[in-house]
């Protein structure tokens, strides 16, 4: 695997991106919580 991102990953990852993530030990049941990605100028 390679440890620097390729002209396609910065490519998709430039546009905006988000999920929810949910965890098992949080409150029954567990509640999503919105999470955010970007691409820094380090990558």
């Amino acid at each position: 695997m390679s440890d620097s991102l390729t002209e396609d990953d910065l490519q998709f990852l430039g546009r905006p991106l988000y999920g929810f993530l949910s965890v098992a030990a949080g409150p029954t049941p567990p509640q999503p919580r919105p999470v955010w990605f970007e691409a820094t100028g380090q990558g």
